[in-house]
């Protein structure tokens, strides 16, 4: 459950879709035009949320928590519903400088 604060955000960059879904070429030529049907009982009401911002609400406080580059290993069930997860972290390949031919 989001915040009130959380989800006046997601409230104010949400979208109500549209009756009819478009699809253009790079010409902006129209390719496929398509009516979806609407479909009652859709969560948030049918709003449409841009994803990365969704995610920026969701993380928004969990900076010394969430951490990135690591790999699956393993993973257990411990309870219904929960899992434990094992992480490896894989150190950051050495990038050779630009210009420099990268000698084997």
């Amino acid at each position: 459950m989001l915040t009130p604060q959380a989800f006046d955000v997601f409230a104010a960059t949400a979208a109500t879709p549209g009756p009819r879904m478009d699809t253009f070429d790079n010409r902006l030529n129209l390719l496929h035009a398509q009516e979806p049907p609407l479909v009652p009982g859709l969560p948030g009401d049918g709003h449409l949320a841009n994803r990365m911002t969704l995610r920026q609400i969701l993380l928004a406080g969990l900076d010394k928590a969430v951490h990135y580059g690591a790999r699956l290993t393993r993973y257990d069930a411990i309870a219904a519903g929960a899992a434990r997860s094992t992480m490896a972290v894989t150190p950051p390949k050495r990038r050779q400088p630009y210009g420099r031919p990268r000698i084997p």
